[in-house]
């Protein structure tokens, strides 16, 4: 008898931890504040693309998200071996989201060369297609470079 009431005494303190377990992963999944996101870049001297995931702060509204979004995307990739899409320094200027078009303001530092990043034609469609992929309720981007619309 004392053998059973000791087995008791043992599972009622793993019972309780592993209940904490499941409610703090629960509260977790319903309140991260992360949501992942797949980027593409290219790779150094090829023309292949290659994705790499990202974590990307949850915004309020769609427009902030896409913000947040492009934001991390100009900074470029976390990888050494992946080309940044435009040159070190350019910022997002405005990011405006309005009936399944997003524009997109540059700073002129994405119009400077460098071979340690994207060509601009590349870097510009690049960055849409990033943009596109990511957002379903988005079918157009709209890019402009030093307040002048660029294609790509």
């Amino acid at each position: 008898m004392k053998e059973s009431v000791k087995k008791q005494l043992f599972l009622i303190p793993l019972f309780i931890l592993g209940l904490a377990f499941i409610v703090s992963a629960l509260l977790y999944a319903m309140h991260n504040p992360w949501h992942p996101y797949v980027m593409f870049f290219g790779e150094y001297g090829s023309d292949k693309v290659y994705t790499e995931t990202r974590l990307v702060s949850k915004e309020q509204d769609n427009q902030q998200q896409v913000r947040a979004f492009t934001e991390s995307l100009v900074l470029g990739p976390r990888t050494n071996r992946f080309l940044p899409l435009f040159a070190k320094g350019t910022a997002v200027e405005f990011c405006i989201v309005k009936d399944g078009k997003v524009y997109v303001g540059l700073s002129k530092n994405a119009l400077f060369f460098s071979e340690e990043c994207a060509d601009i034609k590349t870097g510009i469609s690049m960055f849409k297609r990033n943009i596109v992929r990511n957002f379903t309720n988005i079918d157009t981007v709209e890019v402009y470079i030093d307040s002048i619309q660029v294609e790509g």
